[in-house]
């Protein structure tokens, strides 16, 4: 009696974020896995070749690990491993970093993509922090303009930030996207000066004097 093997189909529905600071650009990402037909044992996501101090979380996931030799256009694939497997509606979340050089003034931030699945859809958002400006001169066609009110709250699970400086629909996950970034010097402070100045002096019993 010859089994037929089913295929599983796979909607993914994601937000994510990226926070500029001064040295270093730090991703959040929500994948909102949709998994029909037959249950998986394991998520596979690309993440660009430079990303650090990565993290993956969500319900069942056992263990993660780039796989070897599985980099295309800078882009390293990772899996990530489950306890069991899984099917119906699904949240991974990914956290990880990447640096900045010095005085940079230019930075690119790539999409966070779902390995393995049928369709991946949603929005990115981008924020800057400290004194740091940021500026979209080129915007690629893999993404266009939305507001931020309009992210459903689930996609916002875990997200500290409640606004952003740009926001854009996912139209496919292998984007680059181009920001320029102006670096603004501290405020410099006002000079000063005394108008006035009173003592007050203290005559203790024993005769110490305290000013």
């Amino acid at each position: 009696l010859a089994i037929e093997q089913v295929d599983p189909w796979i909607q993914v529905t994601s937000l994510q974020h990226a926070t500029l600071s001064e040295a270093q650009v730090k991703i959040a990402a929500n994948l909102h896995y949709q998994i029909e037909n037959t249950g998986l044992k394991a998520f596979r996501v690309f993440l660009p070749t430079n990303a650090e101090s990565v993290r993956f979380k969500g319900e069942q996931v056992a263990d993660f690990l780039p796989m070897l030799g599985a980099i295309t256009n800078g882009m390293q694939e990772w899996e990530v491993k489950l306890h069991r497997r899984v099917n119906g509606p699904r949240l991974l979340q990914v956290n990880y970093q990447t640096l900045l050089p010095a005085q940079a003034n230019e930075a690119v931030l790539r999409g966070v993509q779902a390995a393995e699945v049928d369709l991946q859809r949603g929005f990115v958002t981008v924020q800057s922090g400290g004194r740091l400006q940021l500026r979209v001169e080129s915007l690629p066609g893999e993404l266009q303009p939305t507001e931020w009110q309009s992210i459903p709250r689930a996609l916002q699970q875990d997200m500290q930030a409640t606004s952003a400086n740009f926001a854009f629909r996912l139209v496919k996950p292998s984007f680059q996207l181009p920001l320029k970034l102006d670096r603004h010097e501290a405020a410099k402070l006002l000079p000063a000066r005394v108008n006035s100045i009173t003592l007050t002096s203290v005559i203790s019993d024993d005769g110490a004097m305290l000013t």
